[in-house]
C-alpha cells in the first residue's frame, strides 16, 4: 500500500513517470489490489498514456459498491453493435457521467439501441441526450440487454485518445432550445 501511496502523492505533484514507477512496484506486490490498480490507471491518463490505461480501467468495477453485472456480458473494445441492446449504467459521479454520455451518440450511429439507467437527478438530461432510445430510473428491474458498459468504460470501449474525443456538443441537451449558444460554441 505504500508504494500506492507514494505514487499518488508523485502524481499530484506532476511526476507522472516516478509515480507509474512506484505504482508499479506496489501492484507487483498486491496485483489484485483494485484500489491500487484504479489509482495508478488515474495516473495513465493524467500522465497522457491513455491506450495503457484503457487496458487497465475495468479494475474500478471490482471497487466495492459496483452492481456486478455479468462480466461476459459487458461491452468490450470496438464490439459489433448494430442491432443490439446496450445499457449504459451510471456509475461514477454526477460530473464524469455527463461528460461521458457524450458516447451514447456513437453508440446509436454504430446501430446500437441504447438503453440508460440513472439516478432520479440525472433522468430529465440523460432523455435529452440524442441517441439514448430509453432511460430507466436506476432502481428499476434490469431490462433486456446485449451489453452493457459503465458510461464513464465508454472511452474504453472507443479506444480514446485525445484526438478522438468526441465534440462537446451533447452539453446542449441541458440548456432550454432558446438558451443554446450558436453550435461550436460549447
Amino acid at each position: 500500500m505504500a508504494g500506492g501511496n507514494l505514487g499518488m502523492v508523485l502524481k499530484s505533484r506532476g511526476a507522472f513517470d516516478e509515480g507509474l514507477a512506484a505504482y508499479a512496484e506496489a501492484v507487483a506486490g498486491s496485483a489484485n489490489d483494485a484500489t491500487i490498480q484504479v489509482n495508478r490507471v488515474v495516473a495513465l491518463l493524467h500522465a497522457g498514456r491513455w491506450t495503457e490505461a484503457w487496458q487497465g480501467a475495468d479494475w474500478r468495477l471490482r471497487l466495492p459498491g459496483y452492481q456486478n453485472l455479468p462480466e461476459d456480458r459487458r461491452l468490450p473494445p470496438f464490439a459489433d453493435v448494430a442491432g443490439r441492446t446496450v445499457l449504459l449504467t451510471h456509475k461514477e459521479g454526477f460530473g464524469d457521467t455527463l461528460q461521458f454520455l457524450r458516447y451514447a451518440p456513437l453508440l446509436a450511429e454504430y446501430g446500437a439501441h441504447v438503453i440508460a439507467m440513472m439516478p432520479a437527478p440525472l433522468l430529465r438530461v440523460a432523455k435529452r441526450v440524442p441517441g439514448i432510445a430509453a432511460v430507466l430510473s436506476d432502481d428499476a428491474p434490469l431490462p433486456s440487454y446485449d451489453y452493457h458498459c459503465p458510461v464513464v468504460g465508454l472511452p474504453r470501449v472507443f479506444g480514446t485518445t485525445p484526438e478522438t474525443i468526441p465534440p462537446g456538443d451533447y452539453l446542449r441537451v441541458l440548456l432550454a432550445p432558446n438558451e443554446c449558444p450558436p453550435r461550436g460554441m460549447v
